[in-house]
This record gives C-alpha cells, structure tokens and sequence, in this order.
C-alpha cells in the first residue's frame, strides 16, 4: 500500500507540473522584449495634434536695467540668511557678483582685468580684510554688479571680453565658450558696455567710510592712500556708461561727483572665469 501511495502522490506532482510549465501554461517561457517609452505614454483620445512645449523667457530690458543690482529692497544676503536693504557696504553682508566674495584679487593693468593670482581669504570669513594691494571680492561685487549683470551672469556666465579696450566683446566659440585673451591666455568675463543713451549708465556706490568696516582691507590702499586720493575720510566708486570709451570701467573717488575725464584711477571690471 506505501507504494501504490507514492505513485498516486508522484503522478499527482508530475501532472501539476506539467500543467504549470507546459506550453501557454502561466511558468512557460514567454518571449522577451525590449521596453520602450511607448508602453508608458498615453495621450487623451480627444487629442489629435501634440504640441511641443516652449520655455519662455520674460526679461526687462529697460533704462532701470543698467543700474546696479543693489536697490533699496534687496542689497546682499545676511548673516542669518534675510535679504538685507541697507545700500551701504557692509563687510558681513554677502554681495553676489562676477567675483568670489570669499577671495581677494590682484589687478592686471596690463590686460586690465582682476583674478588671475585671486587667493582665498585667510581666515576664510566674509569679513576678512585683504592684503593691501588687493581688491576684496564682495566689495567688488557691491559696487559694481549692475541688474543687466546678474541677467547675462544667470542665463549665459556673462559677456566674454575681446580686447582690452572697455566697452569691447568677443564673440563667442562654437561650444559657447569665450575666447581665451591675455598673458596668460584665460577667459575674462566683462561687465555691461553698452547704454542706451550718451549719459545712461551712470551710477555711484558710497559712500564708504575709512574707519573699521570701511574700505580699508577692500580697495587697495595702493590707491586710496596716495595721489590723488590720499586716505579721504569717504569713499566712492563711479560706474561708467555711455559712450566716451570709459564705459564699462569704474573710478574710485573721494566725492560723489562723477569725474569728467580719467583723471581718477579707473578699473576695467573684468574677471577671470
């Protein structure tokens, strides 16, 4: 009888297994394709025609555009991560721009632009002043980065400088890039050069104090402690627009008047990218 058992048990098991794998049983290979994008997409049956999409870009072009970013309702970020609205510098407020607030640059008045031997702070604090024949990062980005600024700077890095003239730009390689310029050869970003107008683009940051939190640590005392300047109790910088060739560029002054002529040191505020 134990053996009569075992054959009815295992002609039960071999009929369930070929049950289950026997051809167009539900174990039976199946044939394996490749999964496309297709097996997931779905379009309602009322639509005929699909449209492809469009991004939209939406910017001001306006006079208020070649003014500097810094206005009376945003001017940086502070400690605590809030915008600030104070227009004057402030040595722990974080100002965005084409340089790096946490370096401190030399200037190149041969290929006049700033960056090409930029260290770090040290300590590396906001507030730490630069060596004195340095220019400070954040202060450059408060006084000089203008609202058409920050648009090229998000949509395409910025402008790449051609020559070393102020208001002139290169155009840009195949892949996009700009095109290397200068001993040694390096990209150079450039600021805004072009106005609307003969007199448009004309903007002063200042005053900045000479006490502690001033400009001292932020412009090179190389210029500010000499003629012309000679350590003046404020200091101003003038962003140049227009067209009489100082477009572009900006001076340090120790008034809030605009000079007429170049008689006052004057940066071309270009940077290495």
């Amino acid at each position: 009888m134990m053996c009569q058992t075992i054959a009815r048990v295992t002609a039960v098991v071999l009929l369930l297994l070929g049950a289950l794998l026997g051809p167009g049983s539900l174990l039976s290979p199946s044939q394996v394709k490749a999964q496309v994008i297709s097996d997931y997409t779905a379009f309602p049956p009322f639509i005929t025609n699909v449209t492809t999409p469009n991004i939209l870009i939406i910017m001001d072009n306006s006079g208020s555009m070649e003014g500097r970013a810094c206005d009376p309702t945003a001017c940086g970020v502070l400690p605590d991560g809030t915008t600030s609205t104070v227009q004057t510098f402030v040595n722990t407020t974080l100002y965005t721009g084409c340089f790096d607030s946490m370096k401190c640059y030399d200037y190149d008045a041969t290929d006049k632009r700033f960056g090409e031997n930029a260290v770090d702070k040290s300590p590396k604090v906001l507030a730490t002043a630069c060596a004195a024949a340095q220019w400070d990062g954040n202060f450059i980005n408060w006084a000089t980065f203008r609202r058409f600024d920050a648009v090229k700077k998000a949509l395409h890095g910025g402008d790449c400088a051609g020559t070393t003239a102020y208001f002139y730009f290169a155009t840009r390689n195949a892949d996009s890039t700009c095109p290397p310029i200068g001993t040694p050869p390096l990209i150079t970003i450039k600021a805004q050069t072009r106005y609307m107008t003969t007199n448009s683009g004309q903007s002063t940051a200042g005053p900045t104090p000479s006490g502690a939190g001033g400009y001292a640590g932020r412009v090179p005392s190389t210029i500010t402690n000499v003629a012309p300047l000679n350590s003046p109790a404020n200091l101003y910088i003038h962003l140049r627009g227009g067209d009489d060739n100082m477009q572009g560029a900006f001076c340090v002054d120790d008034d809030a008047a605009p000079p007429l002529s170049s008689t006052r040191p004057r940066i071309r505020a270009f940077s290495i990218r």
